[in-house]
């Protein structure tokens, strides 16, 4: 999976791969006895190579190797979760991993005792998280039995229950963890401008924040991005103002469109006009021709599609610009929910 289809991942990789973040970030969330076992050098983020072929599919699985304040190393894996549900074998999932990790630490020379690893699920869905940390949880209770399961604890992270001062004292950590955690609550009156906070600019981390919150938010409240867009380009941030507006533009556009195609053109496009989204459609409304409406109608369905997934061939390009304006309209309306392109393309199941 691509960073078009796995946005948070991406975006988490990023926030932890910033100078000074991943030391920050376990020192804070990690219980207070283990980070007072942590040096005061920087953690080492681990090649990818080191992380068994089977897992790099998730790419923000991030595993820093720590030295200690004894001298020894250990190892700090960090998993970030971002599902609407808590998973309730994601103890198995780790462990997993843990196998993995242990086992390419030996096939490269590594020799006993076995580092440490201490397992942080970092969380950021819409409900409380309520699953055992306990992976013995995972087992039938027989107490006779006990002794033949293996049982360790994760450390979790719910950002959901953190006030969003209290996220980090790192200001760039505490912006990318607010990100994180408004984009899947869903609650009303999440500050922006908090978000990207003054501290942040001239910093190119900023221009990810950014876009991430116009990729994964579902509201975006306009006048606060103004706002924020006229601060920074004053800061002399001019060209991440001009990205940003160009993704803005095109963001709503597809947003705006896909939802107007699905409840009603007319009502659709008129919504999406006055809303500043003047491509696609605007120039079949403007000459009034069924031809035009038609054919800004695949034009917008065609850009729908390569926002969400990542391009389309030209046998689809071809089969859109054929298809008469119910088939299009019925495509547009799964384009805003499908997960892949051949579910938007799929027979209808009544047919």
């Amino acid at each position: 999976m691509n960073e078009t289809t796995r946005p948070h991942d991406a975006f988490f990789k990023a926030l932890l791969t910033q100078p000074g973040a991943a030391g920050v970030f376990l020192r804070e969330r990690l219980p207070a006895n283990v980070a007072a076992l942590l040096s005061a050098d920087e953690p080492v983020l681990e090649p990818a190579s080191f992380i068994d072929a089977a897992l790099r599919e998730h790419h923000s699985d991030l595993l820093f190797r720590v030295s200690t304040v004894t001298g020894t190393t250990a190892f700090v894996y960090v998993l970030v979760e971002h599902k609407s549900y808590p998973d309730p074998l994601v103890g198995f999932q780790l462990l997993r991993y843990l196998v993995a990790i242990w086992q390419r630490y030996l096939t490269d020379g590594g020799r006993r005792p076995l580092p440490a690893i201490v397992p942080l699920v970092v969380y950021h869905g819409a409900e409380r998280w309520n699953v055992s940390r306990d992976f013995a949880a995972l087992f039938e209770p027989f107490e006779s039995l006990t002794p033949y399961c293996p049982s360790f604890c994760y450390e979790l992270s719910d950002l959901g229950t953190i006030a969003d001062a209290e996220l980090s004292r790192f200001v760039l950590l505490r912006s990318g963890l607010m990100a994180l955690k408004h984009a899947l609550l869903r609650r009303s009156g999440v500050d922006l401008e908090a978000i990207v906070a003054t501290e942040l600019s001239g910093n190119d981390f900023t221009l990810t924040l950014l876009r991430y919150i116009l990729t994964v938010y579902e509201e975006v409240d306009r006048p606060t991005l103004k706002r924020v867009m006229t601060r920074l380009q004053e800061e002399g941030n001019q060209d991440m103002v001009s990205i940003i507006a160009r993704e803005w533009l095109e963001k709503g556009e597809a947003q705006g469109l896909a939802q107007g195609l699905a409840k009603g053109m007319r009502q659709g496009m008129e919504r999406g006009i006055a809303q500043g989204l003047e491509r696609g459609l605007s120039e079949g409304l403007a000459k009034g021709e069924a031809k035009g409406l038609v054919q800004g109608e695949a034009r917008i369905l065609m850009r729908i599609l390569e926002r969400r997934f990542g391009g389309i061939s030209k046998a689809v390009r071809e089969r859109i610009e054929e298809a008469d304006p119910a088939t299009l309209e019925n495509w547009a309306d799964r384009a805003v929910d499908a997960a892949t392109l051949d579910d938007v393309f799929a027979v209808d199941r009544n047919q």
